[in-house]
């Protein structure tokens, strides 16, 4: 007897050694399934979401521009894009002057000869937005590995992974068109967690992706790994940020100037609109001091929204914070509405992994002082829940899910479904004028433009329900069209009209028959 309850109440060294070693695997494969399931989740969720949107017709001009290039550039004509307005932001008004057919005068964004790879195998628009939003989705991961690494416990880890893919920051990425910086959050998240393991082939190979995504990025990639990579790698960070400086301003010297014709594409971005682009006009502007009120206010409220979701701990870790330095000051500077709201668009996302890394080091920074001042307390729980808290609320208000009383899943409507089949009755290889959210289901052909750009065009279609175009007069556009004896409507519905320069009976009779 006694030695039976001896037996239960002792167990020899080795064998509770090996059960604990066992409780312990069987606890980590549960949060690395959970982590698993929500990646999964938020993949599964956000490509439903982008489908539906291109479905319901909410889709536009970044996915216009995205697949163009891509499909152009698989069949032959590299990095060909027809659609861009202008260069410099300034209304047009002679779209003969329009001569760049280039996406380099623009932007640099090797990343898309990557993504042209998943597209050429289902060169669909549908299969873009779906491998953006599990690329954004997998950021995840590294989050995970960041967090664990900082906080030591699994499930704190798990709760920043979780927090990460409620961002709304983060959801831009993928609630919205398609666009190289959509996937900049997860590759620098990849490229840092390569780093601080010592693994310094997948650093540099996460971080080139990332520099690929945009003109700007290889500077701003080598600039905040300089600040936050580990001692270590000091020596390789420095190196990392000599070639994203000279990569940057190869792009900005010499391949942007070499393909484009109207000037800085930038520069407009950070002025009033309205400001002369010369010397004087902006000599004038920066000497004026209402200009540096707004400018100083603009600047501390983008801090506000940046910030808030991350309690503010993001700015007390200052390598994070002079790793966000750039593209903080630039966007929160910025005279460009989408640029100036972290939560709508995609110019924020390379603040995101700094933003959240600062944050994982503000609140160790944060928990480390308040243990000396009130040792009894639980810190981390108290800290880690009033994150968690901030967070899912900056979801609720602005998140791209129906936890967000705002939020509306894209439904669509007789009328988008006849538009989207009217639009797919027009020949592949014809050139067509069309407004920007319809020219997302027609970018598969060598040129496109944005209505009321006519150049070239052999067919146009217009939703006279959303008709805004970057040029400001499509309506007198369309009236001289309509009153154009060159022009024959060739379909129309409820608020849309398409027209072509071909005979009507091109138009196949299965067409003719719903029309």
């Amino acid at each position: 007897m006694m030695t039976c309850r001896c037996g239960r109440l002792k167990t020899p060294a080795g064998a509770a050694n090996e059960a604990d070693v066992n409780a312990i695997s069987k606890q980590e494969r549960g949060v690395y399934g959970l982590l698993a399931l929500v990646v999964v989740i938020y993949g599964l969720y956000f490509s439903l979401y982008q489908i539906q949107r291109h479905c319901t017709l909410e889709t536009d001009v970044d996915l216009t521009n995205m697949e163009q290039v891509i499909w152009n550039t698989l069949h032959g004509r590299f990095m060909r894009a027809t659609t861009y307005p202008t260069g410099t932001g300034r209304t047009i008004t002679d779209f003969s002057k329009r001569v760049t057919e280039n996406r380099l005068a623009d932007h640099v964004q090797p990343i898309l000869l990557l993504l042209a790879l998943p597209y050429a195998l289902v060169p669909r628009s549908e299969t873009l937005l779906v491998v953006m939003s599990v690329a954004v989705g997998l950021g995840a991961i590294p989050v995970f590995r960041l967090a664990k690494r900082r906080l030591h416990t699994e499930g704190w880890a798990l709760a920043f992974a979780v927090g990460y893919l409620l961002l709304p920051v983060v959801e831009t990425n993928s609630g919205w068109d398609v666009h190289g910086m959509s996937f900049v959050p997860p590759l620098l998240l990849a490229a840092l967690d390569a780093a601080e393991q010592g693994k310094r082939g997948w650093w540099w190979f996460w971080a080139l992706l990332a520099m690929g995504c945009r003109e700007d990025m290889p500077f701003l990639v080598g600039w905040a790994m300089f600040w936050m990579a580990p001692k270590a790698q000091r020596r390789n960070a420095a190196l990392m940020l000599g070639w994203g400086t000279l990569w940057s301003l190869l792009n900005f010297l010499v391949i942007i100037p070499s393909f484009g014709n109207e000037g800085s594409p930038y520069l407009v971005r950070f002025l009033p609109y309205g400001t002369p682009l010369t010397q004087q006009g902006i000599t004038d502007l920066l000497g004026k001091w209402q200009f540096w009120q707004v400018e100083v206010t603009k600047l501390l409220l983008y801090g506000l929204r940046l910030g808030l979701p991350f309690l503010f701990l993001c700015f007390l870790n200052w390598p994070a914070l002079l790793a966000m330095m750039p593209t903080f000051l630039l966007n929160g500077l910025s005279w460009w509405e989408a640029a100036v709201f972290p939560n709508r668009y995609h110019y924020a996302a390379p603040l995101v992994p700094w933003a959240l890394v600062g944050a994982l080091e503000g609140f160790l920074f944060l928990e480390d002082r308040l243990k000396k001042w009130k040792p009894s307390v639980n810190w981390r729980n108290v800290m880690g829940e009033a994150l968690m808290v901030s967070m899912v609320a900056a979801h609720f208000v602005n998140g791209y899910t129906p936890l967000n009383h705002n939020f509306v899943w894209p439904r669509q409507t007789a009328r988008d479904a006849q538009l989207i089949a009217a639009l797919e009755h027009i020949p592949s290889q014809v050139t067509v004028s069309a407004s920007p959210h319809l020219a997302a289901h027609l970018a598969r052909r060598p040129t496109i433009r944005f209505f009321p750009d006519l150049r070239d065009a052999e067919w146009i279609a217009v939703d006279l329900e959303q008709g805004w175009d970057p040029y400001g007069r499509w309506r007198a556009t369309l009236d001289a069209v309509q009153n154009d004896e060159d022009w024959e409507q060739v379909a129309s519905g409820d608020g849309w009209v398409i027209f072509g320069k071909i005979p009507a009976s091109v138009w196949s009779n299965e067409h003719s028959e719903e029309k």
